[in-house]
C-alpha cells in the first residue's frame, strides 16, 4: 500500500511527510490500516523549476472498514444465487415487503419533504 502512495507521490510531484512513529511497534500494522499523513505543501514544477503553491497543511486519514477479498467472495456468491434462479420461500419475502410498506408508511413525511427538496415538487 505504502508503494502504491509513494508512486503516486513521485507522478503527483506533492510532498507528503509520514507522521512520526511513536516507537510503538505494535502500532505499525494498524498505521498501513489507518495512515495519518500531513502535507505541508504542495510543489508544483514548471519550466522554470519547482514552485510551492502556498496551499495549507492539510491532514486526513483513511480507514479500511472491510476486508476487500471478503467483499469479492460475497459479491462472487451473491451473482452465482442470482444466476440460479432460486428465490427465497414467500413468506420472507412477505415480510420483507411488508417491513419496506411500514417503513415508508413511518417516514412519509420525510420522504415528502426530502423529495420536495430535491425536486421542487
Amino acid at each position: 500500500m505504502r508503494d502504491d502512495r509513494r508512486a503516486r507521490e513521485r507522478t503527483s510531484n506533492t510532498t507528503v511527510e509520514e507522521p512520526p512513529d511513536d516507537g510503538d511497534s505494535s502500532s505499525s500494522n494498524e498505521s498501513e490500516n489507518d495512515p495519518e499523513t500531513e502535507i505541508d505543501e504542495c510543489s508544483t514544477t514548471s519550466s522554470s523549476g519547482g514552485t510551492n503553491c502556498g496551499a495549507p497543511e492539510v491532514s486526513y486519514s483513511s480507514h479500511i472498514c472491510c476486508d476487500f477479498v471478503a467483499v469479492d467472495q460475497l459479491v462472487g456468491e451473491q451473482r452465482a444465487f442470482f444466476r440460479s434462479g432460486a428465490t427465497r420461500c414467500l413468506e420472507k419475502r412477505r415480510a420483507a415487503l411488508t417491513t419496506v410498506k411500514e417503513m415508508i408508511e413511518q417516514h412519509k413525511d420525510e420522504i415528502a419533504a426530502a423529495i420536495h427538496k430535491d425536486l421542487g415538487r
